[in-house]
């Protein structure tokens, strides 16, 4: 087979061994023609047997451009040179799978680097989009349990030779189930929480925070009061845990490490976090990983977090002006480290403004002392949140004799009150008011948010927080990231299966509509945090969703000169936040016939009273009539629930009798 044009452009930048390379792969392409004498790009069957080809032949290289080379040989034999394979050709010609320090770019970053633009370029149609995706998703590595380049969602139906996992399925799954309040998951050490999977190695720290939510009762044995961290597990176990468990997909899920048990960068602690760091960067993982600090890393420290090439790794660094009596660690040690970290170009630092306590480091002089650190240290993301307070911190506070945050607290909710919130952020425009306003810094409520931004807003944040655009989207979120928020991908019945299949719960019925995936059916915190993390896209449990019936009420209700009507049953609110006006949230589109469908499917099956009492007080709904008629029509419906549905018919036929008897009346 004569070798393609513009192979030899490849082969002039490459060394001799990568030639070589370059002749196997044309010899394992025109086998593969040979054997196969019709290609179908687009068929299950066909990627199958490149997949297999490739792992067999090619991908022991480690060269993840040689899945490219591959495509291109197959498609020109096939196609020519059309716009498919000049797109997989620039792909290799370009390395656009890395970025300008050859760091491998994200997988989940890939559709809008690489993707999109090649897709215009070469004006690409859907199917020849989804086989270059195709070919690049075949350049990625799928340690673990879990994923491939054709279902990266599922669970592997054959593991990888010589991989053993270190628990079976179902014990993994088990200890999952048993986890704490919060997530953490203390017999397996591998945990489903909010921020992402937590790899924890043990429990202890020296820190000594006072608000520290591992020091009282949400804790393990052998910890309350032993702050020396002893016994940890050593990296390479913590590593074959997170592989083995059924919820971690290879390059999507967000990981952090020590997340919420010790501190990553403490001396006794830092070579079992650069170990494991380097471990997930030799498997070839794009996963975005997390280490939150209040500790600090000298320069060799650092530059051993710039030498990793392949995980997508984020340093969120603690500073807030806390007291020291509360939060003892070096202020000093920590804002040179802040300022250090910060002159990286290769590695995403953020500034967590967090904790932040009511009375206790929220007054004007400790708010414009935090962000004068963040000017000289030349800070490009922040992320500040309230602290999360229970009965617990509260009698250590006094038994430590230290003063108590002002304010009111629900346990496991994080409190900033609006006033405060609004106090950050006018100082802020003070502190940066010499400042161009393109280059201040980004402002999120949400950590999620400000990991996503920090990282170029190349894909949707995880927790789709933007959801609720006008309590989670009105800071300084940049408007691109809106529009990629905007703009997410909606999920497939097969990728939602396939999750679903891996929390053991098949059982659940869901329906997609443009904004949300609507379950129904009640799953736990973590479980729906899973989905969210793995779809980047809301998942609603039937409490929430009725939630978005109430706002789709009172838009109803409130808004009818602002509503406007789309096709197939739209219509559109505008948002009220003066902050939203130039995002593609101002105006908010109500899928309203998907919410119609899923709002009559709970009024068929649901039994909680709750999600019943809600539905019978949608009174302003198009179809509030039929939601109604679909409760009054169900034989098993609760006594005290039907008693809801018919004081609801009656109410209504009440005052359109009241109306008539005093037409009547008049008129006599």
């Amino acid at each position: 087979m004569k070798r393609i044009s513009g192979f030899h452009q490849f082969e002039e930048i490459e060394s001799k061994a990568n030639n070589q390379q370059f002749d196997h792969v044309e010899s394992v392409a025109n086998n593969f023609i040979e054997k196969n004498d019709i290609l179908n790009f687009s068929e299950r069957n066909t990627r199958i047997l490149i997949m297999e080809t490739y792992d067999k032949e090619l991908r022991s290289y480690k060269n993840s451009y040689l899945a490219c080379f591959l495509m291109i040989n197959l498609a020109s034999k096939i196609f020519g040179k059309n716009g498919l394979v000049k797109a997989l050709e620039s792909v290799a010609k370009e390395r656009l799978l890395h970025d300008k320090y050859n760091r491998r770019i994200p997988l989940l970053e890939i559709h809008n680097r690489v993707l999109k633009p090649l897709t215009i370029q070469y004006q690409l149609n859907s199917d020849e989009q989804d086989i270059l995706f195709f070919a690049i998703k075949l350049s990625y590595e799928y340690p673990g349990i879990v994923g491939s380049p054709l279902e990266p969602l599922s669970l592997k139906k054959k593991l990888p030779e010589g991989f053993q996992p270190f628990l079976p399925m179902d014990q993994i799954l088990e200890s999952q189930r048993n986890a704490g309040p919060d997530g953490l998951n203390t017999s397996y050490m591998v945990s489903q929480m909010k921020g992402g999977m937590s790899v924890d190695f043990g429990i202890g720290c020296p820190l000594m925070c006072a608000y520290c939510y591992r020091r009282e009762g949400d804790t393990v044995d052998n910890y309350l009061g032993s702050w020396k961290p002893t016994g940890f597990k050593e990296a390479e176990e913590a590593v074959a845990r997170l592989l083995a468990h059924p919820w971690f997909t290879p390059h999507i899920t967000p990981i952090g490490l020590h997340m919420s048990t010790t501190e990553a960068f403490l001396p006794q602690i830092w070579p079992r976090t650069i170990q494991a760091l380097r471990m997930l960067d030799d498997l070839g993982l794009t996963n975005r990983v997390s280490c939150i600090t209040k500790y600090f890393l000298n320069d060799e420290q650092i530059k051993e977090l710039e030498s990793l090439k392949n995980i997508d790794l984020d340093i969120n660094c603690c500073y807030s002006e806390m007291p020291e009596s509360i939060e003892p660690a070096s202020r000093a040690k920590r804002k040179d480290f802040l300022k250090r970290i910060m002159k990286s170009e290769k590695i995403r630092a953020i500034a967590y403004f967090r904790p932040l306590a009511e009375g206790l480091n929220t007054s004007e002089e400790s708010i414009r002392s935090v962000w004068n650190v963040y000017k000289e240290a030349g800070v490009k993301v922040v992320s500040f949140g309230g602290l999360k307070f229970s009965d617990d911190h509260k009698k250590s506070f006094m038994e430590y004799g230290l003063p108590l945050p002002q304010g009111s607290f629900t346990i496991g909710n994080k409190m900033l009150s609006r006033e405060t919130e609004e106090r950050i952020l006018r100082i802020f425009e003070d502190v940066y008011a010499d400042v161009e306003p393109q280059k201040r810094p980004s402002i999120l409520r949400r950590s999620s948010c400000s990991r996503i931004v920090a990282r170029g807003g190349y894909y949707a944040d995880y927790n789709a927080h933007w959801d609720l655009p006008e309590k989670n989207c009105t800071q300084r979120c940049p408007i691109q990231q809106h529009n990629v928020c905007f703009n997410a991908i909606m999920p497939t019945e097969d990728e939602v299966n396939n999750l679903l299949e891996r929390i053991e719960r098949s059982d659940l019925t869901y329906k997609i509509t443009p904004d949300e995936v609507i379950l129904f059916g009640e799953i736990s915190m973590f479980e729906r945090t899973f989905l969210k993390q793995n779809l980047l896209f809301p998942v609603l449990t039937p409490k929430q969703f009725l939630k978005v019936l109430v706002k789709d009420n009172r838009a109803f209700m409130e808004d009818q000169p602002n509503l406007s009507f789309g096709n197939q049953g739209a219509v559109f609110v505008r948002a009220k936040h003066p902050l939203l006006r130039k995002s593609p949230f101002f105006e908010r589109e109500i899928p309203l016939e998907l919410h119609r469908q899923a709002a009559l499917q709970f009024a068929a099956s649901t039994s909680d009273l709750k999600i019943i009492k809600g539905l019978v007080e949608l009174k302003y709904l198009p179809f509030y009539n039929q939601i109604l008629d679909e409760l009054e029509s169900r034989q098993d419906l609760p006594l005290k629930a039907m008693g809801y549905v018919l004081g609801a018919k009656l109410s209504k036929e009440e005052i359109l009798k009241g109306v008539v008897d005093n037409e009547l009346a008049t008129t006599t």
